[in-house]
């Protein structure tokens, strides 16, 4: 059984199960903060934005893996396989989470010149710069601002756990992505 295994630091399965059944929603919020927060936005550099540690593609990188996963978590999206550019449509047009990323609504060349580029070729593409400095996104000059991307992110996931605690459609879609990572826990029978 995967009881034991750590679901974030200091919250395994077993502590998920037991909130979920004693309806602790304020402990779930907090732990799946903690899991966006250490999976995500801490290895992409929230915390150390100007000392050169993380490179502004890591920082976009990390984001494109955030975006879907947070985006699956709001759906209860249990697998976003063949799901990826609804993910990210669906997340920046999502005036719950997106926030100023809400600029990118509509934007398809995100999905295709960042992320797909990113994550598949190791670059981005169409004349896009990914930096750490400047606005957040500048159409003009083609350039997004990692950093700013990234602060954003974490006030989608901020935005997201206050959700979980006032919206019964967003808990249950919570429970069921919950439901399906605990299950991916589970040796394969």
């Amino acid at each position: 059984m995967p009881d034991g295994i750590e679901l974030a630091s200091n919250f395994t399965v077993a502590d998920y199960r037991q909130a979920r059944y004693v309806d602790n929603i304020d402990a779930l919020a907090k732990f799946v903060r903690r899991r966006f927060n250490e999976r995500y936005l801490i290895p992409a550099g929230i915390d150390t934005p100007s000392d050169g540690t993380v490179h502004g593609f890591t920082m976009m990188a990390i984001s494109c893996l955030l975006i879907e996963t947070l985006q699956a978590f709001y759906e209860g999206e249990t697998d976003t396989k063949r799901k990826s550019r609804a993910m990210f449509g669906q997340f920046f047009g999502n005036k719950d989470l997106a926030g100023t990323l809400s600029a990118f609504n509509g934007s398809d060349w995100f999905y295709s010149d960042i992320r797909c580029a990113i994550l598949h070729q190791g670059e981005a593409r169409g004349g896009w710069r990914i930096l750490r400095h400047g606005s957040l996104l500048d159409s003009h000059e083609r350039a997004i601002n990692a950093y700013e991307f990234l602060l954003e992110l974490r006030r989608a996931v901020d935005r997201y756990t206050d959700l979980l605690r006032k919206d019964a459609e967003r808990l249950a879609n919570f429970h069921k992505k919950m439901d399906a990572i605990v299950q991916n826990c589970r040796p394969d029978d």
